[in-house]
């Protein structure tokens, strides 16, 4: 008797197991066809000469040519080269501005500046990145930037930093560090929070961040690559996915470029498989992690340096906020309500509006759906799942073979394409897992228990996630020719880097009026929904802003 109610027992936790990567099924088929097969299709499309007319399997076999020729390239090197130190550089600047930033944070004197503060260094990473490089290029401008006006000051010459190598890698570096900062000190200053101050634990949290960033290592931020790079630059700027967008679908070499990616995403595998193990042994050791601020308060005097230590620490946020809202502050041109008006009643500023929000709702939807029935089956404890994800995950900037799917599919030009693209990820359901693994220790809960302590946090990762859709172009540059299916990003891209164009179209006088106006009116939602989600941390967890660690 007592062996079958073993057995009976062991059936039960059999089929606990076993549920949650039933209910994974539509998510991991969804990456099977836009993630897996387009991988595959890179692979094969890597070993051929390409042709449009002929297709993937009507295209002649060239074996290990395309690798050669790239191996053999005077390009790689340098593409190597710069998207070693265009990584590295960023991944160390924002971990040193991190540990800074969480120091001063962490000894502020109670939630509500804590609260404060973190929306302040926050605010760069929800303006959208057109708009956010716009501010960046405009300070640094050889005609009246903020940075140039300090140099001629001192009588010395303008500069016209981003067209000069020697300059572009820390310009970059310290953008990204600048726009992705406030995750590892939002988890450092959680890490802080019941136990005080501890340089062990923030500098294990800064450790366990620099892993996470090390994910994407061969693929800095391509959006911003994009708006910053000019053929001056070529040489210190140009990376992998720079190179493979360039060949592979501006010059329709899609083999080359898919050589490129391959090559690049072998060696990101190697180091993300090596990384995963090194997480899985070192993220225990952040156990007493919160959830969300607490109410302690700190009347000591060095809680008052440490927000005079914040503002000059947190300059350079300062300084995008003001320049995006407040730009007048800075002498520069702000939008009057006539502009705004005019920006507004704009047919194609509202239809860029519409667009973003159909792309942001529906991607918001499928994504959020994704995320909580991928983060699901890890409470199993199962140990290739997690790998079958990093694999996945690993899987970044497959433009040709992505683009080819959503071709074959007759996608191109829908809004389909936009949101199956954008919202097929698996950072979310590692961020789920992060937040809620503790509450429920070895035991696999029922749906029911898993989505109502995921809820909470799934709000934020969605929230979040809504961010980053708003403000992105990349995809939409990809699949859609049709300015009626311009969302917000690729619109904002047009008009910031094509401004005399822009300025016809809409109807101002300045393209002064005109940047000032986009990109304050681009920002406005995401800049509230983001301080909105940080500002409800009694409710919200802000560990869940983990899931924006690892962008792409």
């Amino acid at each position: 008797m007592t062996n079958v109610v073993d057995a009976l027992k062991e059936v039960r936790s059999m089929n606990k197991k076993v549920i949650p990567f039933i209910i994974a099924i539509p998510s991991i088929l969804l990456l099977l066809v836009f993630k897996i097969i387009p991988a595959i299709n890179s692979l094969f499309l890597s070993l051929k000469k390409y042709s449009i007319f002929k297709g993937l399997w009507g295209s002649p076999n060239v074996g290990l040519k395309n690798y050669a020729d790239m191996f053999n390239s005077v390009h790689f090197t340098r593409l190597f080269g710069n998207t070693f130190r265009l990584s590295l550089f960023s991944i160390l600047f924002t971990c040193f501005f991190a540990i800074l930033l969480t120091i001063c944070v962490s000894k502020m004197p109670n939630r509500i500046v804590k609260t404060i503060s973190i929306v302040i260094i926050s605010i760069p990473a929800f303006i959208p990145i057109a708009s956010y490089t716009a501010l960046v290029a405009r300070g640094l401008s050889p005609d009246g930037g903020f940075i140039n006006q300090i140099i001629m000051s001192l009588g010395s010459e303008p500069r016209f930093f981003l067209a000069e190598n020697q300059y572009f890698s820390i310009i970059f570096a310290l953008t990204d560090a600048l726009r992705n900062v406030y995750i590892p000190v939002i988890i450092g200053v959680l890490a802080c929070e019941q136990k005080g101050i501890n340089p062990g634990r923030i500098f294990m949290v800064i450790f366990i961040y620099a892993l996470i960033r090390a994910t994407l290592f061969f693929s800095p931020d391509l959006e911003t690559l994009q708006l910053f790079l000019n053929p001056m630059v070529y040489e210190k700027g140009d990376v992998f996915d720079t190179y493979a967008y360039r060949t592979g679908l501006v010059q329709g070499n899609m083999s080359f470029g898919s050589a490129v990616w391959i090559t690049k995403t072998i060696a990101q595998l190697l180091v993300n498989i090596l990384i995963y193990f090194i997480l899985y042994s070192v993220l225990p050791k952040l156990k007493g992690l919160v959830n969300t601020l607490t109410d302690k308060v700190d009347n000591s005097i060095s809680s008052i340096i440490s927000i005079l230590g914040f503002v000059l620490l947190a300059l350079g946020s300062i300084g995008i906020t003001v320049g995006a809202f407040f730009p007048s502050v800075i002498g520069e041109h702000t939008a009057t309500f006539g502009e705004i008006r005019t920006m507004l009643s704009n047919k194609a500023f509202s239809s860029a509006v519409f667009n973003s929000l159909i792309y942001c709702v529906f991607s918001c939807i499928l994504y959020g759906f994704i995320t909580i029935t991928l983060a699901f089956p890890m409470t199993t404890k199962s140990k290739i799942y997690p790998i079958f994800l990093v694999l996945v995950m690993t899987f970044t900037n497959n433009i040709v073979g992505e683009y080819l799917v959503i071709r074959a599919f007759g996608l191109v030009n829908t809004y389909f394409a936009v949101i199956l693209q954008t919202s097929i990820s698996v950072i979310g359901a590692f961020a789920l897992h992060f937040v809620v693994s503790e509450k429920f220790g070895n035991e696999v809960p029922t749906l029911f228990e898993y989505f109502k302590e995921s809820l909470l946090p799934l709000v934020s990762i969605v929230g979040l996630f809504f961010i980053a859709t708003w403000g992105g172009y990349l995809l939409q540059q990809i699949t859609i020719s049709k300015p009626n299916n311009y969302g917000m990003g690729l619109m904002l891209k047009q008009m910031l880097t094509q401004p005399k164009d822009a300025q016809e179209l809409l109807g101002f006088e300045s393209s002064e009026a005109m940047r000032s106006s986009v990109i304050l009116l681009s920002s406005f939602i995401p800049v509230i929904l983001g301080t909105v989600l940080i500002c409800l941390n009694k409710i919200l967890p802000l560990s869940a802003f983990s899931s924006q660690a690892r962008k792409g």
